[in-house]
């Protein structure tokens, strides 16, 4: 039997240098995934699910994500010591602390996509 997608928004594969802070520090990651509702990680350092995190995309200076971690995943037999990290969208943090929540963010994210893909991300 196939494994149901439930994902309400599309996916698109980005390859993009991030940075995700949790209240333990900083972490380099790399973004392998994004849509309206969350993005995907790999990781070199397991986050728990249940983490509250904030991450900004390479270029992105004007911005944070704020989200919570809702899965993670070992890939390390893939080769390396990686882990695949999903996290989902809460709100994001404009200059001068304006702050945008989720249900009001489908246009925002599909800025900050086109942004990526100007910067040199791969989607």
């Amino acid at each position: 039997m196939e494994p149901v997608d439930k994902r309400k928004f599309e996916r698109y594969k980005i390859e993009m240098p991030a940075d995700i802070v949790t209240k333990s520090g900083r972490i380099s990651a790399v973004a392998c995934d994004i849509s309206e509702a969350g993005v995907g990680f790999k990781s070199p350092t397991f986050i728990p699910p249940g983490t509250n995190v904030s991450i900004r995309f390479q270029g992105q200076k004007e911005s944070n994500f704020i989200g919570r971690v809702v899965w993670g995943t070992d890939i390390s037999a893939a080769g390396g010591s990686r882990y695949h990290i999903g996290v989902e969208f809460k709100a994001v943090i404009f200059p001068k602390d304006k702050i945008m929540e989720v249900p009001s963010k489908d246009e925002m994210v599909r800025n900050v996509i086109d942004e990526i893909k100007k910067l040199g991300g791969s989607i």
